[in-house]
């Protein structure tokens, strides 16, 4: 019986990757400004955490907490609803879920960051516990951050799912036992993400209440 949801933020349910490249697009112009970003770039700035990103187009020696400053510089203006967009039915669903599950954000995302991103958009209100990438040592896909929320709601992983969109969410659900689904409405190939271990693709928010019933889609 499924008791709670796991939920990533950027791509799940905010539309966020237009304000993540302009932040990428300011370090470049500013540290590496003879730099070309291809559309795979744009792909890999996407996904992954930020302390994972910084280094692979920065170097390993690279000052996270500057880059962090600078990037913040560039895009925590453009966090308001005008510029994030949500999936259809995003509300509607969440409110119905919550009146029957425990509703949890695990993001690589800084913990700060995420509650801003969600008040902007006024889903904090639906979530029951979120981990940010500053509340564990290691970021999907390592498990530690499912264990850890877990942990805190005494529950077991079969009493879970989560909800994504890349691959280290998939394969984060996955290394921790967690039944793991696929949202299709990003830039990422669900297809794929069926490969490394989705057990379905959502194509809508609804799913999301069937799939926590016990529906198969």
């Amino acid at each position: 019986m499924i008791k709670a949801i796991f939920f990533d933020v950027d791509g799940t349910l905010v539309d966020t990757s237009a304000v993540i490249i302009k932040g990428f697009q300011y370090l470049m112009t500013k540290y590496r400004p003879d730099y070309a970003i291809t559309k795979d770039d744009y792909k890999r700035m996407i996904g992954p955490a930020l302390k994972d990103s910084f280094p692979f187009y920065f170097g390993p020696n690279c000052s996270f907490e500057q880059l962090l400053s600078d990037y913040r510089t560039a895009t925590n203006h453009l966090l308001t609803k005008d510029n994030l967009k949500l999936p259809k039915h995003t509300h509607e669903c969440l409110k119905e879920l919550s009146k029957n599950y425990k509703l949890v954000v695990i993001t690589s995302r800084q913990h700060h960051s995420a509650e801003f991103v969600l008040k902007a958009v006024d889903l904090d209100s639906y979530f029951d516990l979120i981990i940010g990438c500053d509340d564990v040592k290691e970021v999907k896909p390592d498990p530690e951050s499912f264990i850890k929320a877990l942990d805190i709601l005494k529950l077991k992983p079969e009493e879970v799912i989560m909800i994504g969109d890349s691959e280290s969410d998939i394969l984060g659900g996955v290394n921790a036992n967690i039944d793991s689904y696929v949202v299709a409405w990003t830039g990422f190939d669900a297809n794929h993400l069926l490969k490394v271990g989705a057990k379905n693709i959502i194509k809508k928010m609804d799913d999301i209440i069937d799939i926590a019933k016990g529906v198969t889609l």
